[in-house]
């Protein structure tokens, strides 16, 4: 058994080293579910599927994350399109929670936030459906898609 635990330790370090050697390692964890490890500027995506919302109710999603050092977070939204549920929804996107937007889901979609960050962040998705959004929001539902990176400071 400890010569396994050397052998693990090992494999552990060179891991470390070739990451270091080719730059920056940042991870971003999902709810304590998964964890996706990326280098700078490559991109992490996660889809969220909305429905069975009612008026009133909301579905939260929130991130973990870590920048080595001083970088630049973009994050947007894309799917959810004026046919289903992405034209009723509202969206509150906060980063270490500070709103960077709250509003009409349709008027964010496909903008880009950014924002600077180092070390260790909290950001979160929040999609509500308004209490006045009516019969028509009923039985709806939308598939989004959100995109962030993080790109390091020069």
């Amino acid at each position: 058994m400890r010569k396994r635990s050397i052998v693990i330790l090992i494999a552990a370090l060179a891991v470390v080293a070739v990451a270091a050697s080719i730059g920056a390692a940042y991870v971003v964890e999902k709810e304590n579910s998964g964890m996706a490890l990326t280098s700078a500027g490559e991109e992490f995506t996660d889809s969220a599927r909305i429905e069975g919302l009612l008026p009133g109710q909301s579905s939260v999603q929130e991130y973990k994350a870590h920048s080595p050092g001083g970088a630049t977070f973009t994050l947007s939204l894309t799917g959810g399109h004026f046919s289903d549920l992405g034209r009723y929804l509202h969206v509150s996107i906060k980063l270490n929670g500070k709103e960077l937007y709250g509003g009409a889901y349709l008027d964010c979609k496909g903008v880009i936030y950014t924002a600077k960050v180092s070390g260790d962040f909290t950001f979160s998705v929040t999609y509500s459906l308004p209490e006045d959004a009516g019969n028509g929001a009923q039985g709806k539902e939308c598939d989004i898609v959100l995109h962030c990176s993080l790109q390091e400071i020069e």
